[in-house]
């Protein structure tokens, strides 16, 4: 039986996918600064920014696994701190990789902020060009481009999912379905005739936690691959404002939702943003099950969390 050894298991997409290996019968093992036990090996706590390299190393050997997946990653803070999990903490983590003996498959979750400004109205594919907008989208793709470098080199057997916009319950309060969650539920609670957002009129591929689990399953049992990066998206489009809508009309709340401001840099710079999924079609045999209305109802279910800081 191969066993997967996943770090950043604490966090928002971490703990899904370890559930989700799980239930596809691979056994996994946790690594991060809270690991738990797996099913039948000990987990192992692990920082992959301020521990010892070597126990980065120690975990996969010890741990004997023929799967990683990397769902560590920092989303929101300064500037340093992004280079220092998303881009040195997942070169440590290859480098161990690299190094073991039992040649494992390294599949690393990479974000759609890499591509940056795509046209609005196409879909996009692996094959275009990356202009992240901000200090984000430029670490993960530094990560996703080590990662083809050493794959391209033969040192590693490696993916990465370029994940889009995810949506679920729990979502952490710094996205804009937990922030928006989270406004509402108190608007409602005070009897608030109406909320202010930031604009809502950027389009978003909006895909459903449970379909992003699915795909590292798929990518963890296809079978190897000639390319090294496969969008991980539903394929369709939708603004912020169906988003919200969404989310207000599942909680009931008949208050005015009125958009002001400027919002994020990175919004007003993407307009637009649809995952082109064919290639996962093609190499993994994997498909979104979940429409945007589960997904809005994901969301809906329960009140957001986190601090954005998994390892």
């Amino acid at each position: 039986m191969t066993t997967a050894l996943v770090f950043g298991a604490s966090g928002y997409l971490g703990s899904r996918v370890c559930e989700g290996l799980r239930a596809g019968g691979i056994d996994t093992v946790e690594a991060g600064r809270s690991a738990r036990r797996g099913a039948m090996h000990g987990g192992f706590a692990v920082d992959l920014v301020t521990g010892d390299p070597d126990s980065v190393a120690r975990a996969v050997h010890e741990s004997g696994a023929g799967l990683v997946v990397n769902c560590a990653g920092r989303t929101i803070g300064p500037t340093e701190d992004l280079v220092r999990l998303n881009v040195l903490g997942f070169a440590r983590l290859l480098s161990a990789v690299e190094a073991a003996s039992t040649r494992p498959r390294l599949i690393h979750l990479a974000s759609a902020a890499e591509y940056g400004r795509t046209p609005e109205g196409a879909a996009v594919d692996e094959s275009a060009p990356t202009r992240p907008a901000g200090p984000y989208g430029v670490t993960k793709l530094a990560a996703t481009q080590l990662l083809a470098l050493s794959r391209a080199q033969g040192r590693v057997d490696g993916l990465a999912l370029r994940v889009f916009n995810v949506l679920g319950p729990d979502m952490p309060e710094h996205t804009l379905p937990g922030s928006i969650l989270s406004r509402i539920l108190q608007a409602k609670v005070a009897g608030l005739a109406s909320i202010e957002t930031g604009p809502l009129g950027a389009v978003r591929d909006f895909v459903d936690v449970r379909d992003v689990v699915q795909a590292v399953v798929a990518a963890a049992t296809c079978a190897p691959t000639l390319v090294a990066v496969v969008n991980i998206g539903s394929g369709e489009g939708h603004t912020a404002e169906e988003l919200v809508g969404g989310i207000a009309r599942r909680l009931g709340y008949r208050g005015e939702v009125r958009p002001s401001g400027t919002g994020s840099p990175r919004s007003a710079d993407v307009s637009w943003q649809v995952a082109d999924i064919g290639l996962a079609r093609d190499v993994l045999g994997w498909t979104p099950q979940c429409s945007f209305e589960d997904a809005c109802d994901a969301v809906a279910g329960a009140r957001g969390t986190g601090d954005g800081d998994r390892r």
